[in-house]
């Protein structure tokens, strides 16, 4: 009996510090998905905020832009970026000859062959 009186500290000592070991795990792995999800919500935050700044300075550009045909279509083409839509499709269809302010339709690889777009 004198063995067993002995033995159950022992055993509740070490009983509290399993007990206190598997809480301390379970808030250590609790905290590493908030920070993963922390680490997620920055890397979202900065690329809004990047979008935001790049929409903000292509209108200020837009803006500046005197030939209201090629205002009309960079609108366009800014408006379609914004909704995930194509751009490339819209620019395929219509292009502006910066040299003379004109309007025409051509595909890309004429575009290219002339110089117009790389």
């Amino acid at each position: 009996m004198a063995i067993l009186g002995s033995v159950a500290p022992a055993v509740i000592v070490t009983l509290s510090g399993i007990i206190t070991n598997g809480i301390g795990i379970l808030f250590h792995q609790q905290g590493d998905k908030a920070l993963q999800h922390m680490e997620l919500q920055t890397l979202n935050l900065r690329s809004d905020m990047r979008s935001e700044r790049d929409s903000t300075r292509a209108i200020e550009l837009m803006d500046n832009v005197d030939d209201s045909r090629l205002r009309d279509q960079l609108r366009t083409a800014v408006i379609l970026r914004l909704a995930d839509a194509p751009v490339q499709s819209f620019m395929a269809q219509t292009r502006v000859d910066l040299t003379v302010g004109n309007a025409t339709s051509d595909s890309v690889s004429d575009q290219a062959a002339n110089g117009l777009v790389p």
